[in-house]
C-alpha cells in the first residue's frame, strides 16, 4: 500500500504543476480558434492530426442492481474493432485516428456499494497511467469519451458529488452517498471506474503535451469536475459536447447532430470536420476574397 500511496502522490504532484493556459490564442477574435490556440500554445491553431480514443470498462455495481445500458456494449465493441460500426466510418469521414481501450474487458471493478471502495490506489494509478499513454507525440486534437456498464451511473454521482446536488436516480443516489462527500481522486477511487480514471489520465497528458482536448457526455463532464477539483486549471484546455451542464467556458459552439448520443464517440466524431472546417473557414492567414476591393 506504500508504494501504491507514492505514486499517487507523485501523480497529485504532477497535477499541482500545472499552471493557468497560456492562451496564444488571445489574439484571436474566433472563440473557437482562441481555444485551440491556446490549447497548442500557437497563435496559428490547426489540426493536421486528431485522435478520437474511447475508453471501456464496467463497474462492479451494476450487475447486483440489474442496471440495463442504454446499447449493447459488446456489439458495439465488437462493431469498433472489427471496422464495421457508425464510429469507425465516421473516424474515416472525418480522417481522424480511432483507438479503442478496453480497460480488463473480463473483470469489473469492486462493487462500489458493497466494498471499500470501487479501486484501489493501485487501480487509480494504473489506469491514469494508461491514459496517459494514448496521447502520443504529434497529436494536435484529442476526442475522447468513455463507456461501459454502470458508468453512466457512476459519472452522474461524480457530476453530482462535485456541484453538491442529489439525484433521482436510485443507483446515482446510492453511489452518491457511498462517496461520503469526498472529492477529486478519491472520489474517483471511491465510486469510479477504471475507464473514467484513464480518461483523466489522457487529459492530464493533452495537456502536458500541448493538444486540445474534446470530450462528450456525463463521463467527459465527470472526468473535468474530478481534476478541477484537484488543480482548476485542468480544464482550460478541453472543451465539452454532448451534454448541457451551463457553464459557457466548457462547450463547443457547434451544433452536434440529434444522433450524437446515441453511441459513445458519436458526439465528438460527427464534430471534428465541423472543428476542421472552422479553422480553415477562418485561418487569419489566408486572405479572403470577400474581404477585398474590387
Amino acid at each position: 500500500m506504500a508504494d501504491d500511496s507514492f505514486e499517487l502522490n507523485e501523480i497529485n504532484q504532477l497535477i499541482a504543476t500545472i499552471q493557468p493556459l497560456r492562451n496564444d490564442g488571445t489574439a484571436l477574435s474566433d472563440p473557437l480558434l482562441q481555444w485551440l490556440g491556446g490549447g497548442q500554445a500557437t497563435e496559428t491553431p490547426h489540426i493536421d492530426h486528431p485522435r478520437l480514443t474511447l475508453f471501456s470498462a464496467n463497474h462492479g455495481f451494476a450487475v447486483p442492481l440489474n442496471l440495463a445500458p442504454s446499447i449493447n456494449y459488446e456489439n458495439y465493441i465488437k462493431g469498433c474493432l472489427e471496422g464495421s460500426g457508425r464510429i469507425n466510418r465516421l473516424a474515416l469521414a472525418a480522417n481522424t485516428d480511432l483507438r479503442l481501450y478496453e480497460m480488463d474487458p473480463d473483470a469489473r471493478t469492486e462493487d462500489a456499494l458493497a466494498a471499500e471502495s470501487a479501486l484501489t490506489n493501485a487501480d487509480l494509478v494504473r489506469s491514469m497511467a494508461y491514459g496517459m499513454m494514448a496521447v502520443e507525440p504529434g497529436l494536435d486534437l484529442l476526442a475522447a469519451g468513455a463507456f461501459g456498464h454502470g458508468s453512466p451511473q457512476a459519472a452522474q454521482a461524480l457530476i453530482a458529488l462535485h456541484l453538491d446536488q442529489s439525484s433521482d436516480d436510485l443507483a446515482v443516489a446510492r453511489l452518491i452517498k457511498q462517496a461520503k462527500g469526498k472529492r477529486g481522486l478519491e472520489a474517483l477511487a471511491q465510486i469510479g471506474g477504471y475507464e473514467l480514471a484513464a480518461l483523466c489520465g489522457a487529459i492530464i497528458a493533452a495537456r502536458l503535451a500541448n493538444c486540445p482536448v474534446m470530450i462528450e457526455g456525463a463521463a467527459g463532464y465527470a472526468a473535468l469536475l474530478v481534476l478541477e477539483a484537484e488543480n482548476k486549471s485542468l480544464g482550460d484546455h478541453c472543451r465539452l459536447c454532448g451534454i448541457e451542464t451551463g457553464r459557457k467556458d466548457l462547450h463547443l459552439d457547434l451544433a452536434v447532430p440529434a444522433i450524437a448520443n446515441a453511441e459513445p464517440g458519436i458526439a465528438v466524431a460527427c464534430l471534428i470536420p465541423l472543428l476542421r472546417t472552422h479553422v480553415i473557414l477562418n485561418d487569419p492567414s489566408v486572405a479572403s476574397p470577400l474581404s477585398q476591393a474590387v
